[in-house]
């Protein structure tokens, strides 16, 4: 618990929940992993973790940790996102970022992801780049 109380950046914190719940779950009270949730969850609010790492009311310090990595999944994804718009601008154009961005809203996996990189690394022209992340 101790290590929860400092400042921690988002990845440490997944690996401190991560460790806590471990250990609860070893001691194998459910009143004690109960309060300890709810603990940990308001604990989060209060540090001022960004909101769309925040998914609050877990009950369980499964849910918890599984809501915490899930809120890092989805900024680490926009993230990705964000650096690929912005290399497709760099390499293509404004105006073939913006058609990027449009798709972007209907790519969903790592695997479809990585197929942007490639057709950003691969495509000679911004049509083909377009033409290829539509194909994805």
């Amino acid at each position: 618990m101790l290590g929860l109380a400092r400042n921690l950046a988002p990845e440490e914190m997944a690996v401190q929940l991560s460790a806590l719940w471990r250990t609860i779950e070893r001691h194998g009270d459910p009143g004690l992993a109960g309060v300890i949730a709810r603990t940990v969850d308001t604990m989060l609010q209060l540090r001022d973790y960004p909101a769309r790492l925040m998914k609050g009311g877990a009950k369980t310090m499964a849910e918890v940790v599984d809501r915490f990595q899930q809120g890092m999944d989805e900024l680490v994804q926009w993230g990705e996102l964000r650096v690929l718009r912005r290399q497709a601008a760099r390499r293509f154009g404004e105006e073939a970022a913006g058609q990027l961005a449009e798709l972007l809203t209907e790519v969903s996996s790592p695997e479809q992801i990585d197929k942007v990189i490639d057709a950003l690394l691969e495509c000679a022209t911004g049509d083909d780049f377009i033409e290829r992340v539509r194909m994805t």
